[in-house]
C-alpha cells in the first residue's frame, strides 16, 4: 500500500536555543545601557565639580590685583581642578594652537580679560575616559563649561602719611624703623601695581616730621601771599629773624579741620626756620607712576620732630576734591563716591605728636601758644572730619605701647577696630601694611558670577 500524500508528522520545536540567543543579543545593549547610565553619571559629577572649580578660580581674578587676570585665572583654576584629579595644560607658545586634552588633562580657553567692561567669559574643558563605553567604541566623553564674572571694580584713591622724623632712625631687632617702613610701603606698591597700570588705583605720599614740605611750586598757593622772613621775640625776651620756607604747618580759624581749598581766610600756614625746614623729602599727589613711588619712599631720611596733625591733614589734602586745581589734571582726586571709589589713608608714626605752631614758628620757641592747641588734639578733630566725608582712615602706631596717649589717639582716628596696627619690629610692620592693603584690595575688587 502506498500514500500518495503521507500525513505530516506533528513534532514540538526546540526553542531553548533561541532563547539563549535572544538573551545574549539583549545582553549587551543592557550592560551598554546601564553602563553609558554610570558613565553619564560620572559625567554630570565631573562637570559640576569642573563648573564649581571655574567659578570659584574665575572669581579670584576680581579680588587679586597683585598679577594679571589670565595669571591669576590659571594658577587658581590649576590649584583648584588637581583636587579632583585634573591637571591644566600649559598655555601654547604664541602663535600655536592649545593642545586638545586626553586622560586627566584640561585646558582653559578665552581668558582674555576685558579691561573696559571688567569682565572675563573662560571655559574649562576635558575629555573624561569612560569605563563601559569604551566597549561601544565611545573612549571619552568631551565635557566643557563656561562662566561669566563681572568685576564690580572699584577706584581707589590711598594717600601714605609716613613718619620720617629723627625717631625712625633708631634701630629694632637689627633694622632700622625707617628701613622697615620702607620694605612696608613697597609691599603696598606691590599689591596695587596692576591695578595702578591699569588706571584703577592712585596713590599718594605725605612724608611728614616737623611739618609737611610741599614744594616751591604748590607753597604759595597754598599759604598765599606772606612774607618772605618772619621777626619774632622768644620767651627770653631775644629777637629772632626767620626766613620763609617750603614747608607747611596746620590751618587756623574755621577752616582749621576741613578740606575747604586755600584761599583767603583758610590758607595753610607758612613755616619759618633759620634753617631748611624738615623734612627734605616733599610731597607726592596722586599717581599711578608705581617706580616714582618707590623711588621717593627708598630716599627717604630721618630727621626732626613730630607734627602728626599736619600729616593727617595732607593725608585728606590730597585726597579732596576741594584742593584738585591745586593739582595736575593726573593727580585731581575724584568726587567722593562710595558705590565706585574707595578713598583711604594710612597715618604711620612712631612718636609723640609734640609739635605744633603759632604764626608759622614752632610755639615752644616763640612767645605764643598754638591757637589750635597740641598736634594730637588737632590731629583727633581732623580725623574725625575726614571719616565723615567718606575717608577710610588706618592707623599704625609703630613700636608705640597701646596704653600711650599717641596710641591712644591713633585708635580713636581709625575707622574702627579693624583698621588701627601696633607693630613692635619691622616684621610686624610689614604684616600690618600687608593687611591693610588686602583689605583695601578686597574693598576695590567686588565681583559677580552673571552666567554659568
Amino acid at each position: 500500500m502506498s500514500w500518495k500524500n503521507p500525513p505530516t508528522m506533528m513534532f514540538p520545536k526546540d526553542t531553548s536555543g533561541n532563547v539563549s540567543m535572544i538573551f545574549v543579543i539583549l545582553l549587551f545593549p543592557i550592560i551598554m545601557a546601564a553602563g553609558g547610565a554610570l558613565d553619564y553619571a560620572m559625567a554630570v559629577n565631573m562637570k559640576t565639580k569642573m563648573q564649581n572649580a571655574l567659578d570659584a578660580a574665575t572669581t579670584a581674578v576680581c579680588s587679586d590685583p597683585s598679577k594679571s587676570p589670565e595669571a591669576t585665572l590659571r594658577d587658581r583654576l590649576s590649584q583648584q581642578i588637581s583636587e579632583f584629579g585634573l591637571q591644566l595644560l600649559p598655555e601654547p607658545p604664541e602663535g600655536e594652537n592649545q593642545s586638545t586634552p586626553t586622560g586627566s588633562q584640561a585646558i582653559v580657553l578665552n581668558t582674555a580679560f576685558d579691561f573696559n567692561t571688567g569682565s572675563m567669559i573662560p571655559s574649562l574643558q576635558t575629555n573624561m575616559p569612560t569605563t563601559v563605553l569604551n566597549l561601544a567604541g565611545l573612549d571619552s566623553i568631551n565635557l566643557g563649561v563656561t562662566t561669566s564674572i563681572s568685576c564690580g571694580a572699584k577706584r581707589l584713591e590711598l594717600s601714605l602719611v609716613l613718619d620720617v622724623t629723627g625717631s625712625m632712625g633708631s634701630t629694632v631687632n637689627g633694622s632700622t624703623k625707617l628701613s622697615s617702613m620702607k620694605t612696608a610701603a613697597n609691599d603696598v606698591f606691590d599689591i596695587f601695581e596692576n591695578n595702578m597700570q591699569l588706571g584703577a588705583a592712585r596713590i599718594a605720599l605725605v612724608p611728614f616730621s616737623e611739618a609737611v614740605n610741599v614744594g616751591p611750586t604748590l607753597a604759595p598757593l597754598v599759604r598765599g601771599n606772606v612774607p618772605s622772613t618772619k621777626t619774632f621775640q622768644k620767651w627770653n625776651g631775644d629777637t629772632r629773624t626767620w626766613n620763609l620756607t617750603t614747608c607747611v604747618t596746620g590751618r587756623t580759624g574755621s577752616q582749621a579741620y576741613t578740606d575747604s581749598a586755600p584761599g583767603s581766610g583758610s590758607y595753610v600756614s607758612p613755616m619759618y626756620k633759620s634753617s631748611s625746614c624738615k623734612p627734605s623729602q616733599q610731597i607726592v599727589p596722586l599717581t599711578n607712576d608705581v617706580a616714582n613711588l618707590r623711588a621717593v619712599v627708598n630716599g627717604f631720611s630721618a630727621s626732626g620732630a613730630t607734627a602728626g596733625h599736619v600729616g593727617t591733614a595732607w593725608g585728606w589734602y590730597l585726597l579732596s576734591e576741594s584742593w584738585g586745581s591745586l593739582f595736575p589734571q593726573e593727580s585731581q582726586p575724584e568726587p567722593v563716591n562710595e558705590d565706585e571709589l574707595i578713598k583711604a589713608t594710612i597715618i604711620m608714626t612712631d612718636g609723640v605728636y609734640n609739635r605744633q605752631y603759632c604764626e608759622g614758628v614752632r610755639d615752644s620757641y616763640i612767645n605764643c601758644y598754638s591757637p589750635n592747641g597740641n598736634s594730637l588734639t588737632q590731629a583727633a578733630a581732623l580725623c574725625t572730619a575726614m571719616k565723615a566725608k567718606g575717608i577710610i582712615v588706618y592707623a599704625v602706631g609703630f613700636g608705640l605701647s597701646e596704653n600711650s596717649s599717641t596710641a591712644q589717639g591713633l585708635k580713636n582716628c581709625a575707622s574702627d577696630d579693624s583698621k588701627w596696627f601696633f607693630p613692635y619690629d619691622g616684621t610686624e610692620l610689614r604684616a600690618a601694611f600687608q593687611s591693610i592693603g588686602q583689605q583695601l584690595a578686597a574693598g576695590q575688587a567686588g565681583q559677580a558670577i552673571i552666567n554659568q
